[in-house]
């Protein structure tokens, strides 16, 4: 088991039932890391990039247009 540092707060499940905590998750992947590091710095240039990013992933996923494995850019590559 791993712990991670959350860089938002964590919903209390108790306050509400249908609560979903989503995560992405990476193994055996360098480049993943990397690409979360320059995200992080860039949210600390400029606050406001975590929250566009945030937009941005969900705007994508709500299209279901940010898989890679069907030929599709990642929410990274959006988010860039």
């Amino acid at each position: 088991v791993v712990m991670f540092n959350c860089p938002r707060p964590m919903p209390n499940p108790g306050d509400d039932e249908d609560a979903v905590l989503e995560c992405d998750l990476s193994m055996q992947n360098p480049l993943a890391c990397l690409n979360t590091s320059l995200l992080k710095t860039y949210s600390h240039i400029n606050p406001t990039t975590s929250v566009l990013a945030a937009i941005i992933k969900r705007w994508a996923k709500a299209r279901d247009i940010n898989n890679p494995s069907r030929h599709t850019l990642s929410s990274y590559g959006y988010i860039l």
